[in-house]
């Protein structure tokens, strides 16, 4: 699905500037 690819993307882009603890909120929210 197009949603769960973007959401892994967004969690990669998330990881390396490094705020993976809010990826998690953003994901759930």
């Amino acid at each position: 699905m197009e949603l769960e690819s973007n959401v892994k993307a967004i969690v990669l882009l998330e990881t390396l500037i490094g705020t993976g603890n809010n990826s998690k909120g953003w994901i759930r929210k």
